[in-house]
């Protein structure tokens, strides 16, 4: 899904820092996209696959959804791998920062809609 913005319909956006105001900028393309919490169709957790999906869509401004923080894994006392979702993959990533960086995006917001962990005893998620 992308959405293409044209100098027409953004005479009251203000892009703020995210552009140079050196050049005019005709279109922003904003992209959204549920990356599964990182899991595949394979079954195979990749940031890195989601990251390239979303460099070679070439958006200006990207909202994933079903993304996780798990903390992060270079933290020296980090945590054991957790899984938040019951699809998703044990891990210890913070998604939005890891992907964003892979995808060469300058800035990144995370927002959680839920905060959910996934029951290894019973495999049920709590909110």
């Amino acid at each position: 899904f992308y959405l293409q913005l044209t100098t027409s319909n953004l005479s009251s956006f203000t892009p703020c820092s995210l552009f140079s105001s050196n050049s005019p900028m005709t279109d922003v393309k904003v992209s959204s996209y549920n990356i599964h919490s990182c899991v595949g169709a394979d079954g195979l957790y990749s940031i890195d696959r989601v990251a390239r999906v979303i460099r070679e869509g070439d958006a200006h401004i990207v909202c994933l959804q079903e993304v996780e923080v798990n903390g992060t894994s270079t933290c020296v006392n980090s945590p054991p791998p957790t899984r938040t979702r019951i699809w998703s993959s044990p891990h210890n990533d913070d998604q939005p920062a890891a992907i964003a960086s892979l995808a060469g995006f300058k800035y990144h917001v995370f927002a959680p809609a839920i905060r959910s962990r996934a029951l290894s005893s019973r495999w049920k998620e709590t909110h």
